[in-house]
């Protein structure tokens, strides 16, 4: 097993291509991507707390699950803002969404 350096790594799936993996970490406001051996190859900070989940959309597209703030966050694969959508949900600041998937034919899940 090798370790990786994402602290606190809170989700992890696979790039478009399958050549590489995102991550996210709630303790930094960070997405990484990761060689399969799980080096860091990139990282960028998102404007939000406690980044829960993270999907991939298509090529340059990736979803992002902000727990806190009850929101999803649409980037490139650059680290820019593209969307950002809302949810009415109750219950304490660290219950909220855990986790998110997309299939093309039905789009998103969120859980």
């Amino acid at each position: 097993m090798t370790p990786i350096k994402v602290p606190e790594p809170s989700a992890l799936t696979l790039s478009f291509d399958g050549k590489y993996f995102w991550s996210v970490c709630d303790e930094n406001s960070k997405v990484y991507r990761l060689t399969k051996n799980g080096t860091v190859t990139n990282s960028f900070i998102i404007d939000g707390e406690d980044l829960e989940g993270i999907t991939v959309i298509d090529v340059n597209r990736l979803a992002v699950i902000l727990e806190r703030s009850r929101e999803v966050v649409i980037i490139d694969t650059l680290g820019n803002e593209v969307s950002h959508k809302g949810f009415n949900l109750e219950g304490n600041l660290n219950e909220g969404l855990e986790g998110i998937s997309y299939d093309s034919k039905i789009k998103f899940t969120i859980c």
